[in-house]
């Protein structure tokens, strides 16, 4: 498996964070896109960390995703028959996703490291079916 080390101009990075943000009002947590605020050096792996509703959150990046991994926008039409109700589902690829960070609160260290094991063994599995 390869990895990237550059992120395509037209591309994403997704971050999957175990956080209820229960918010439904603006917050500026998210002005810089949740970029990396500080890296901390754990295991003589180095993490990425950032803050969200006051809680460190530590993140290490995945494994390549490869180009076949999209952000979509699900638009579901439903409409009301005389027999029922039809709906009809578009899918529409927006970006790119290049990278997946997966990220824990901290504490939940060895944790994060376990499931971006499994996370990888599941890419690799997958691309060693498909490919």
């Amino acid at each position: 498996m390869t990895r990237t080390t550059e992120k395509p101009e037209n591309s994403l990075t997704a971050f999957l964070v175990p956080v209820n943000v229960n918010k439904s009002t603006r917050t500026t947590e998210f002005h810089n896109n949740f970029n990396q605020n500080e890296q901390v050096l754990f295991n003589d792996q180095t993490l990425n960390a950032n803050y969200l509703t006051g809680k460190k959150l530590l993140s290490k990046e995945i494994s390549s995703t490869g180009p076949h991994l999209h952000a979509c926008m699900v638009d579901i039409n439903t409409t009301q028959t005389g027999s029922g109700t039809d709906s009809t589902t578009k899918v529409t690829p927006i970006k790119n996703i290049a990278n997946i960070n997966l990220s824990e609160r901290e504490g939940n260290e060895y944790v994060l490291f376990d499931e971006v094991n499994k996370f990888n063994e599941f890419i690799e599995l997958v691309y060693t079916i498909h490919n």
